[in-house]
């Protein structure tokens, strides 16, 4: 480490953290430290976060004692208009000099491309990291993303996620003192509540995740992540099990606890009778245990619970968690068997009395709109029309059980299990709860074609009924998370091979809304925006932003077929000759963008051919039209494309050698309706003059 550089220690002690914003809060703190540092051009090496319940942390090595001095330069008017006719300074020149703080005489002469200009030029000293520390922290803090923040003590100006303790902010050996969040940081910290409450002190950054590690904190949140993880795979090996890790709950248990110790306890077989999601939502929600499968996958009478202290009796401390499970999972079964008594179709009635947006109506009335739209979808895929109106008036039906009311993740899962207790079919019943699905970016799709006619159904409704009444997302804001809903159904229409129109799709649902219920142009404005999530879909696919226009230029509304297409030009994009075909195009699409078309794009009239190479590129295209006839129809892009670049040659040998835009008119207007031909021909499949950049 040199001399001019030295380790940066920035800790914040707090009461618990919110346990799903640990990891985020840690992070964003430390981009905030690294950024205040950027901005102040003090270099630094490599970077650790830390986070905890009581702790957000930011270790930087090799952080710069100072800046290096800036030197800055500032463009001024042009040489030529800094003095008059009688050679004294231009009132542009003094009033540029007297805007930077000096006279005229001093500034300087710069060649630039747009000529010589006067400059100001002026050297601006580094800062040091003491004059700037206490800025960058509070900057850091200021930017956290943070809902809704705590006041507290008597100090009501300051205010944080949670109450704050204790700060440390130390560089090298050096302590800073200047307060912060109303605290005078120091170089005290404290580690492990119960384990190790005392105070410790730290003599260097470097010392901070060992001396915590020393008095039972793991610091560092993926460390502790990891550690639960391991524990609680081998706590499962021991009971000949596989444990079932959620990343989600695993995030949140690692913010709960500082020193993880996994233990595995048990509860009554009995309760494995009730849905095996409603056993491990209860499990996973109040209690944040982790269930347990056999070898065939089915749920096991086990959990295992992370604690936060390594306990002298653990036996007990199990004996506790099973004690309190057991209350939990007999409200589960109560719920269950009381939701059984009754069907799901006296349930539907009491979906009048919830409303899904005060100016849409009430589910009931949602719900009719779904079977309407499930309906319509159904016919157009030759599915059961029958089934996907029963599943569609039926599908919201759980939300009134007390299962779904105890455990809102139950919804549709319950419905499911409602449907077959009702003796419903058992398309029906997975239709109902598919129709979540997917439940999350990349989780599954519906697996049956009644499941997606309600899922499109759904999502469409919600879609059409929101934006109608311009309640659409706007920046971060997304309470109906339409981006969600409409990336869904994307994902369904391309990824189960639906050739379905959206555009059909929005009107119908449009026109399933009362009259002047929604605003005008809401099915364009719906259409726009589903569509829009495209190139999101493509990113996630690593497909370029380029490719996806080559196909959105077109216009088309059926996702599966702008899919296919995206697919063949991401494919044909990977040949040699794409590139030269690519900017052949482009040629051809700028030579037609300057033509006035009531005057040409007319038949090509081979009669007007002077050349053998109009006449071999005529040629090439007739023989590709007639190749690519049956492919475009059958949606075989791919083969079209191969056939398209045949005419890279004669396209080539066209444009060295012709002249089209000749004197003669009627000759150039048929070279242009040539090319005119061939744009078209190409348009079929894509643009892909949009692989040619700029």
């Amino acid at each position: 480490m040199s001399s001019l550089s030295k380790p940066l220690l920035i800790e914040i002690g707090t009461e618990e953290l919110p346990t799903n914003s640990v990891s985020v809060l840690g992070k964003s703190f430390l981009e905030g430290i690294c950024g205040g540092l950027n901005n102040r051009n003090l270099a630094f090496g490599k970077i650790q976060w830390y986070a905890g319940p009581r702790r957000l942390a930011a270790l930087i090595y090799d952080v710069e004692h100072a800046a290096a001095e800036k030197m800055l330069q500032v463009l001024g008017p042009p040489v030529a208009a800094a003095r008059d006719k009688n050679g004294e300074w231009s009132k542009a020149a003094i009033g540029f000099a007297n805007k930077h703080g000096t006279t005229a005489e001093c500034l300087s002469e710069k060649q630039t491309d747009k000529g010589d200009r006067l400059a100001f030029c002026s050297t601006v000293p580094g800062v040091s990291i003491a004059d700037v520390m206490t800025d960058i922290i509070n900057e850091s803090l200021d930017s956290l993303p943070i809902e809704k923040k705590m006041r507290w003590g008597a100090n009501r100006h300051v205010s944080f996620v949670r109450p704050v303790h204790w700060i440390v902010v130390m560089y090298g050996a050096d302590v800073f003192t200047d307060p912060i969040l109303g605290l005078t940081p120091g170089n005290i910290t404290f580690g492990h509540a119960t384990h190790s409450p005392e105070p410790i002190e730290l003599n260097s950054p470097l010392e901070y995740e060992a001396a915590l590690e020393a008095a039972r904190v793991i610091a560092d949140f993926n460390k502790r992540k990891n550690s639960i993880k391991s524990q609680v795979d081998a706590k499962a090996k021991d009971l000949n099990a596989t444990a079932v890790v959620d990343e989600e709950l695993l995030n949140e248990v690692a913010g709960l606890c500082e020193w993880p110790v996994a233990l595995a306890g048990s509860f009554s077989s009995k309760f494995l009778s009730l849905p095996c999601e409603a056993l491990i939502l209860a499990m996973k929600i109040h209690q944040k245990y982790f269930h347990v499968l056999d070898s065939g996958g089915d749920l096991l009478p086990h959990f295992i619970t992370i604690s936060n202290i390594e306990s002298d009796n653990p036996a007990e401390v199990i004996r506790g968690n099973e004690r309190v499970i057991h209350p939990r999972l007999s409200d589960a079964a109560f719920f269950f068997n009381s939701d059984m008594s009754s069907s799901l179709e006296s349930r539907k009635s009491s979906l009048k009395q919830i409303i899904f947006q005060q100016r849409l109506g009430t589910l009931l009335d949602k719900t009719d709109r779904i079977d309407r739209n499930a309906r319509y979808i159904a016919r157009a895929l030759r599915a059961s029309e029958s089934e996907a109106s029963q599943s569609a008036l039926l599908c919201k039906a759980d939300l009134a059980s007390q299962m779904v009311l105890e455990f809102p993740d139950m919804q549709g899962i319950a419905g499911r299990h409602y449907a077959l207790n009702d003796g419903l079919s058992s398309s029906v019943a997975v239709a109902i709860e598919q129709h979540y699905w997917p439940v999350q970016a990349g989780s599954r799709l519906p697996e049956t074609d009644v499941g997606v006619c309600v899922a499109l159904a759904d999502r469409i409704d919600t879609l059409v009924g929101i934006f109608g009444i311009g309640m659409q997302p706007t920046g971060s804001k997304d309470p109906f998370a339409l981006r969600r809903a409409s990336l869904s159904i994307l994902r369904i229409l391309i990824e189960k091979a639906y050739f379905l129109d959206l555009e059909e799709l929005i009107d119908f649902a449009t026109d399933g809304f009362a009259k002047d219920q929604l605003d005008p142009g809401t099915s364009t404005e719906v259409l726009k925006y589903v569509i829009d999530r495209l190139p999101t879909y493509y990113e996630e696919n690593n497909i370029a932003i380029q490719i996806f226009r080559s196909v959105a230029t077109l216009g088309i509304h059926c996702p599966f077929d702008i899919d296919l297409r995206v697919r063949a030009v991401s494919q044909f994009s990977t040949l040699p000759i794409a590139d030269n075909l690519a900017i052949a195009n482009k040629r051809v699409a700028n030579i037609l963008s300057k033509v006035d078309g009531d005057n040409f794009f007319e038949e090509v009239n081979e009669q007007l051919f002077s050349t053998e190479f109009e006449i071999r590129l005529a040629a090439d295209l007739r023989l590709v039209k007639a190749a690519c006839s049956d492919l475009i129809s059958n949606k075989n892009y791919s083969a079209a494309l191969k056939q398209l670049s045949i005419l890279d040659t004669p396209l080539d040998d066209f444009f060295e050698n012709v002249m089209v835009n000749c004197d003669d008119i009627a000759m150039r207007a048929n070279r242009i309706n040539l090319l005119k031909s061939i744009h078209d021909q190409f348009m079929k499949v894509a643009d892909i003059s949009q692989l040619a950049g700029n």
